[in-house]
């Protein structure tokens, strides 16, 4: 929608008179009811503003000419910027200007729609420059602060108190002290430029009030109401990181720096060259171009630099520096330190004030600009700055442990100055002397009865049983004793038996023999055969018998076996045990040897230090 308020407004030179509103029929078309009641009432607003005497006439009304009103400082036309003294001239440019004011009054009114179809032409139209009149309402869709909230928290930030508030009145009469509108004091235009500095003071505290950022303000206040150009003025510090360029550490002005030293240095090396050869730093008068060349050139220019930055953002700034050194190259080489200052903060400005465009298509023509390098110095320049803060850091360290040593230095020479304090200095040294002597003989006799002591242990570790291992041995012998007494009377017994069993067979055998010679019939024949077989099953058990015995026997002899290995593993555990605690006790003794002697060492330092004092 067509909008353009005044209330508040900053500079009323941007009042819209009956001429500028007569609209050709086909434009009124294509305007509905409410825009046409909207122009309207800016109608009679800018009547009510022409006839207060405080108003302004025009921006740009210098030697007394008054201009169209369309065709002031905010026409993209390049007529606007002749005089007006040729009416052939002017009517081509009222020309142009209609055509412009009704394309651009469709760009604003379907704003989304025409930046997602046409976003080039668009892109290409700002560069020319947005007109005057519909500059307030696109910087607000370039930037969407139409739609934000900071509008709604205006008027309640204005009821807090800032801090800054001071600082802020003492230099709101410095700022665009050349207008009307900023020119009162106490005036409209002061009063608005403090309530949106102060406003923002209070919404970014970390930054709070820098004086640079006021010439923006005041820029933006000479194009929208005071809720808007807040609202504005948020974005651009927030989204295209301007607050960066007002923080108290300068961080982001110095890579700004760095970055367009570097590009000078790759696009004009001679120029470059002659730059370090002059001791001319960029930084002598680059440093206001980069918050928005606000302070550089008249308005006109200046609110160009801003439509182009709101919209492509800091490259134009880049640009722009590079094109204002790029096309006066040879007339700065010719140059010493002060020429070239007061060609590039004068001469330059003032030369492309009355030709804007020439300005604008030399950046784009001349300047070469890579996105890719440009984010690559920003890599070199923070670690570059680390590198800086870490080398910082130490040299604070350093001079701080220096300026100690001096005022240290200081008190022992004022003290060594003094004769009769000389005398107690060197009494109190002979009585540190003296004690650390005491400490050291202390210390040697306090060493050799520790090493008695450790001679002693290790003997009593070599001599000494351990008597809880000597009960478990005890239990352990007579436990192998009893088995050994139980396999003993097994023996015994098998034995008893196998005797018997040999008794037996012996009578057995005898029998037989006797029963062999009286057995003559076959019939007793046979029987003799049957006893021969119990004769054999009996040899059979006998030497099962046998075998039993010589099992057991061996069952025996292993189990003294697996007794004396029991032993032997025994006493090799309790040597080793006793071995681990010899190790332990030796390395105690060996670390308070060596705590000892550490403790020596200090001692004969201390003394040897007290000894060269």
């Amino acid at each position: 929608m067509l909008h353009n308020k005044t209330n508040n407004k900053g500079p009323q030179q941007n009042v819209i008179t009956n001429d500028s509103l007569a609209l050709s029929e086909s434009a009124m078309q294509q305007l509905n009811a409410e825009e046409i009641e909207i122009l309207q009432k800016i109608e009679q607003q800018n009547r009510l503003l022409e006839a207060d005497k405080k108003s302004l006439k025009s921006v740009s009304s210098e030697g007394g000419h008054s201009e169209s009103r369309r065709s002031s400082n905010g026409s993209a036309s390049p007529t606007s910027m002749h005089s007006a003294g040729n009416d052939t001239n002017s009517n081509q440019s009222n020309d142009t200007d209609n055509k412009t004011w009704n394309l651009w009054g469709k760009i604003v009114n379907n704003w989304n729609d025409y930046q997602k179809k046409n976003g080039k032409q668009l892109k290409e139209m700002i560069r020319m420059g947005i007109p005057h009149h519909f500059r307030g309402l696109a910087w607000q869709h370039l930037c969407n602060a139409h739609c934000s909230t900071f509008k709604e928290k205006y008027s309640e930030l204005l009821r807090q108190n800032s801090p800054s508030e001071k600082l802020i009145r003492r230099d709101i009469a410095r700022t665009y002290p050349e207008q009307e509108f900023f020119k009162d004091k106490d005036g409209i235009g002061q009063e608005v430029l403090f309530n949106v500095i102060k406003a923002y003071s209070l919404v970014d505290r970390e930054v709070g009030y820098c004086q640079g950022s006021a010439f923006i303000v005041g820029l933006l206040l000479m194009q929208m109401p005071e809720e808007e150009a807040f609202a504005v003025f948020v974005c651009l510090m927030k989204e295209y990181r301007l607050r960066e360029l007002f923080k108290p550490s300068m961080a982001e002005l110095g890579l700004c720096m760095y970055q367009l030293e570097n590009m000078l240095q790759e696009q004009a090396p001679d120029l470059f060259t002659h730059f370090q050869a002059q001791g001319f730093h960029n930084s002598m008068f680059a440093s206001p171009w980069f918050l928005t060349f606000a302070t550089t050139f008249d308005l006109n220019l200046a609110s160009r630099v801003l439509d182009v930055f709101i919209s492509e953002g800091m490259e134009i700034i880049f640009r722009l520096s590079l094109a204002l050194l790029l096309s006066s190259e040879k007339e700065l080489l010719a140059m010493d330190m002060e020429g070239m200052l007061k060609l590039i903060t004068k001469d330059l400005p003032n030369f492309y004030n009355k030709d804007p465009n020439l300005l604008f298509q030399r950046a784009f023509a001349l300047v070469k600009y890579n996105p890719k390098k440009v984010k690559r110095l920003e890599k070199e320049y923070m670690t570059m700055r680390n590198k800086e803060q870490e080398e910082q850091v130490e040299m604070r360290r350093l001079r701080t442990e220096n300026r100690l040593l001096r005022q240290r230095l200081d008190e022992l020479e004022a003290e060594n100055g003094s004769p009769q304090h000389s005398e107690t200095f060197i009494m109190h040294l002979q009585q540190q002397l003296v004690q650390a002597k005491l400490q050291e003989a202390e210390a040697a006799s306090t060493i050799v009865e520790l090493q008695d002591k450790l001679c002693d242990l290790r003997e009593k570790n070599r001599e000494l049983v351990d008597q809880s291992k000597v009960t478990s041995l005890q239990e352990e012998l007579i436990a192998v004793k009893m088995r050994e007494a139980e396999s003993n009377l097994s023996m015994k017994e098998l034995a008893h038996k196998l005797h018997q069993l040999e008794d037996n067979w012996q009578k057995h055998m005898s029998r037989m023999a006797n029963s062999r010679r009286t057995t003559l019939t076959s019939s007793k024949q046979h029987k003799v055969a049957l006893q021969e077989l119990q004769e054999e099953v009996l040899s059979a058990r006998f030497r099962e018998t046998k075998l039993s015995a010589e099992l057991a026997e061996g069952r025996h002899r292993i189990m003294e076996l697996e007794t004396a290995n029991q032993v032997c593993n025994s006493q090799l555990r309790r040597s080793d045990e006793d071995r681990c605690l010899h190790k332990e006790r030796s390395r105690v003794a060996v670390d308070n040897e060596r705590v000892l002697r550490q403790e020596l060492n200090e001692v004969s330092a201390r003394l040897a230090h007290t000894e060269s004092k």
